[in-house]
């Protein structure tokens, strides 16, 4: 059932970066559509040296075990986030000049084509991987949510006015993800799927918060 459930997710998390591609084809965006395209190919292969980085910097967290989780939640957390921050900046955010910068969608390719990448090196040598299938099925859906905040913050920092509402809500993108992940990360090395549900209420009501901003900053009704 969870083998299936895997399948499914990889699916659905593939599917969605190829959506924006489509949908950009069909809109005859041709610029936008070459954009998306360039961000869900680099994700996907960004996924390798980021996956070995990791392995790297996690070799060095000799802690008991409660400690050892937080230390690899927190570095997970960071070099996932900071690397898919770090493409959407520099190949969208940087280069958007002109109209609403769809940094949403941006943001959902980017973690569509991570999740992929994941989920490829996992099936091509999930043997090494010392990761339960259920793990790997919650960590692509936990990209995806993480896209959709971190693409709402910097769309409000793209179209924010003044430079300190800039400048804060372009650190928190990367903040509050980093945040969200690392708590995500945590729950699940140490096998607390209880907790998730509380979990998943405070990302709920942190959406609610962010997407009246992202909605106020995007129709310009507020600097």
């Amino acid at each position: 059932m969870i083998e299936l459930l895997e399948y499914l997710v990889f699916g659905l998390t593939m599917l969605i970066g190829i959506f924006y591609i489509l949908f950009y084809a069909f809109k005859k965006d041709k610029e936008r559509g070459k954009l998306t395209t360039k961000l869900f190919i680099i994700s996907i292969v960004i996924t390798v040296p980021t996956t070995f980085f990791e392995i790297v910097v996690l070799s060095y967290g000799k802690f008991p075990n409660i400690l050892k989780a937080l230390y690899q939640a927190f570095v997970l957390g960071f070099i996932e986030e900071f690397i898919k921050r770090y493409v959407l900046i520099n190949l969208t955010y940087k280069r958007h000049r002109h109209g609403p910068y769809p940094g949403l969608g941006y943001a959902l390719v980017v973690a569509s084509g991570f999740a992929t990448g994941e989920n490829i090196l996992y099936f091509l040598d999930y043997e090494s991987y010392d990761l339960p299938l259920l793990r790997v099925t919650l960590a692509s859906c936990g990209h995806l949510t993480f896209a959709i905040i971190m693409g709402l913050l910097l769309t409000i920092a793209k179209h924010a006015k003044r430079g300190f509402t800039k400048r804060y809500y372009f650190v928190m993108s990367l903040v509050v993800s980093l945040i969200l992940h690392s708590i995500f990360d945590y729950l699940i090395f140490l096998n607390n799927y209880i907790l998730l549900p509380v979990y998943l209420i405070v990302i709920l009501i942190i959406y609610i918060i962010y997407l009246k901003k992202y909605r106020l900053y995007t129709t310009y009704l507020v600097d």
